[in-house]
């Protein structure tokens, strides 16, 4: 309910169409990555450790996809480019890679996968190493199934992904 009520407050107060300086843009920037590296920010479940920054996280995921989202509509450049394709089939795929979050968060232990990978080489894993190799083997195997998935027909009947 909590990001349903900002989305009233940013479309109420147009916070979407005030511009926003550099600084509070990097400052966004940094806390996403804060909590997608060191925190278990699930917004798919609503899981969040360190609920302040959490949140604070998760607005500054979606504010940021919306400025990609308007910077790639807006520059003449993009607008034509293979990156607008790209988030064009991010979006259509979007409920695809929420189910598949869902799933592999619930099944799959990553850091004892990552433990054991590295123990096979005798090497040390510390907790920062595995917290950072964490999301990127969850997105690496995300793009993998956004990938796969779409080439199942019964898949795209069940996600409705028709024409991609």
């Amino acid at each position: 309910m909590l990001f349903y009520y900002l989305g009233y407050l940013f479309k109420k107060y147009r916070l979407f169409e005030k511009q926003i300086s550099a600084y509070a843009l990097i400052i966004m920037g940094v806390i996403w990555l804060y909590c997608i590296v060191f925190s278990h920010l699930e917004m798919s479940y609503c899981g969040y450790n360190i609920y302040p920054i959490d949140v604070l996280g998760a607005i500054s995921g979606c504010y940021f996809t919306y400025i990609l989202c308007k910077m790639i509509n807006e520059n003449r450049y993009l607008s034509n480019s293979r990156m607008k394709n790209i988030v064009l089939l991010l979006g259509k795929l979007s409920l695809l890679v929420l189910c598949f979050h869902c799933l592999e968060m619930n099944t799959i232990p990553w850091k004892k996968i990552i433990i054991k990978f590295f123990g096979v080489f005798d090497i040390q894993v510390h907790h920062y190493l595995a917290a950072g190799l964490i999301p990127l083997c969850r997105f690496t195997l995300t793009a993998l199934v956004i990938y796969l998935i779409p080439k199942i027909s019964f898949c795209r009947r069940l996600f409705s992904i028709n024409n991609i």
